[in-house]
This record gives structure tokens, sequence and C-alpha cells, in this order.
């Protein structure tokens, strides 16, 4: 079995490109922003976080919020698909058996090799690797995304150039390219079949723009999904982070085996006077689903819109909790809030 102190080492490394202003200060002591609590909302250069070496062994400590734990429960909470590796190979003594091919995908085979790292993304820079005033970290953080999302999300300068670079010819014209943030779509073992490019401009006339590498139900967290227990499938990607074990639906079939899973629980966005959203959600109710409908003093339209006016996660999980509904109650529930 592998020394469990250098495999620790290993996988510190592996994590330090997703932590913001990540340092080796030497002697096994890095330290870095404190994804668990943001670390300061005031000053973007505090790094509060610490991994530190004790007893041959790893312990995470912030400074800011007082979280103390040993490494690996450390990554779990932060990365969970490095966390599922790190176990493998602490408990078994060998790397990951797809380690040695990770960073060899062909995106013209995508369909028949798969890894957990999709190659032309690491071409980009994530989130977490901006600095603070970078336009699209300020759009995240507008957007009071936590900092713990940030290593899945990326920035592309040129959005469709990136494209046309991997899928030849996808854009015939390339002429009023942007940047845009880039939201990658993984399934349930963590493989990347699709993007979604989300400009930056307040005015643009196509906000998404969705990219699919692979043919299949268009679901955006699959990878953060546990189907086992009561979970909650809402619209958009940017919606998913605020909601624990949450998955959006960007546009896929609702005949998927999620969809029609028992424990899923449908959110759509607060716009009654939406007809297709409407529509949704009449089908939803005739198919005897749970779904959430909004109580009459939501005046937001989605959730991320509601972080933004105050509600505060645990006020979001409770509003959503009690006006859960099915049956008869949805079709009464559904009635109200089409009046409001």
């Amino acid at each position: 079995m592998k020394n469990n102190f250098l495999i620790e080492a290993k996988y510190i490394s592996l994590l330090s490109n997703t932590l913001t202003l990540f340092k080796n200060k030497g002697n096994n002591t890095y330290n870095f922003r404190c994804p668990i609590c943001g670390d300061s909302k005031k000053d973007k250069l505090k790094t509060r976080g610490y991994i530190i070496h004790k007893e041959g062994t790893h312990f995470f400590k912030c400074h800011n919020c007082s979280s103390s734990m040993h490494f690996d429960n450390f990554l779990k909470e932060v990365n969970s698909l490095l966390y599922g590796e790190f176990m493998l190979e602490s408990i078994s003594g060998k790397e990951p058996a797809e380690e040695k091919q990770r960073f060899k995908t062909d995106i013209t085979k995508f369909s028949k090799r798969r890894n957990d790292k999709f190659v032309p993304l690491k071409e980009l820079k994530k989130i977490s690797q901006l600095r603070y005033d970078h336009k699209a970290k300020i759009y995240v953080d507008k957007r009071k995304i936590e900092n713990k999302f940030h290593h899945k999300l990326y920035y592309v300068p040129k959005f469709k150039e990136w494209v046309n670079k991997h899928v030849p010819g996808k854009f015939a014209n390339t002429t009023h390219d942007e940047g845009r943030l880039l939201i990658p779509f993984f399934d349930e073992n963590g493989y990347v079949f699709a993007v979604q490019g989300r400009s930056l401009k307040p005015d643009s006339k196509l906000r998404y723009i969705t990219i699919m590498f692979k043919e299949q139900d268009k679901i955006f967290g699959l990878e953060r999904l546990n189907s086992n227990r009561t979970f909650y499938i809402c619209e958009g990607p940017i919606d998913s982070f605020f909601l624990g074990n949450c998955v959006a639906m960007a546009g896929a079939d609702t005949s998927s085996k999620y969809s029609t899973n028992s424990n899923a629980v449908f959110i759509y966005d607060n716009e009654p006077r939406n007809t297709e959203i409407v529509k949704k959600m009449e089908k939803c109710i005739s198919e005897d689903k749970k779904i959430v409908i909004w109580p009459e003093y939501i005046v937001e339209k989605d959730m991320n819109d509601m972080v933004l006016g105050g509600i505060d996660s645990n006020d979001l999980k409770f509003i959503i909790k009690s006006h859960t509904f099915s049956g008869l109650k949805a079709k009464l529930e559904f009635t109200k809030w089409k009046k409001s």
C-alpha cells in the first residue's frame, strides 16, 4: 500500500488549481481562499484557508469560519470526483484505471472513448483560477454562486472560435464572437457530454448557446445527483447550485429516467404569465408528479433571483419543502398560482 501521506500530497496538488489564490508555503503547508465560507467578501485577496502537515497526515483549517477537518473530509466537501479517486487509491494502493489515459481524449472519438477530463477544457481557466477583478469572476460572484462551485465553471475568451476548433464548422460565422462563461455538463460518472456558453453581456440577444458532444438527455448536475433520495429538477443550470441534490433539465425530455423517478420534485420558474411554463406544469401535475408551486409572496422569477433578493439557502429550502404538492392539492395550488 502506498504511503497515505504521499497520496494526500498528490491530491493536494491535483486540487490546487481549483483553490483560489493557492500558494505552497513550504514545509507541507498550503494557503488559499477558504472554499467553505468564501473567505472575506470585502477583501478578495484574503487567504485564510490552510492545509497543514501534522503527525504524518494533512489537515484543513480556516482562520475565518473556523472549519477544521482531516484532508480527506475537506476533499470530499469541495471536490467529490477527486475524493472518489483519492479513496480508491488510498484503499487499494493503486491509481485509478483511467489515470494514465485521462488526458488523451480525442474529441473526434468522443462517442467511443470517454474520460473524466474533457481535454479541450484544459485550454481554459476555471473561474476559481481567475483574478477577483476578471469580468467572468465578477459575474459569477454577482450571481452569488458559492466558491465551492467555481471550479466547475470556466471562461472561454472566444466561444465560437473555441467550439469550431473542436467541432469543425459548427459556427459558419465567427465575426461577432465573444467571451462567455462556460458551463460543462457531466454525466453520472463525471464525463463531459455538453457545454453551455453564457453571455456576460446584459443586453445579449442570445444569452445561452448549448453544444452537445454526445447525444443524451440534456440534464445538468448528474455528477452531483443522488437519485435514491428526494432530489429536485429545476430549469437552469445556475439555479441548481442554490439547492442541494438538484439538477437542471435544460431542455431535456421530461420522459427521461430522472423525471420519471418517484423521488423527483419539479421546480419551474415563477412565471404564471409564461404559456410554455404553464403547459409544462400542467403536464407535470396531470402525470401526478411532485411539483413546487411558489407562494404568492414570492415575486422573484427563479431561485437565483430569490437568493439575490435576500432569501438565504435555509429559507429557500423551507419554502420549497413546504410548497411541494402532488395530485389534487397540486391542482388547487396551481390554479391559485396562475391567477397571481
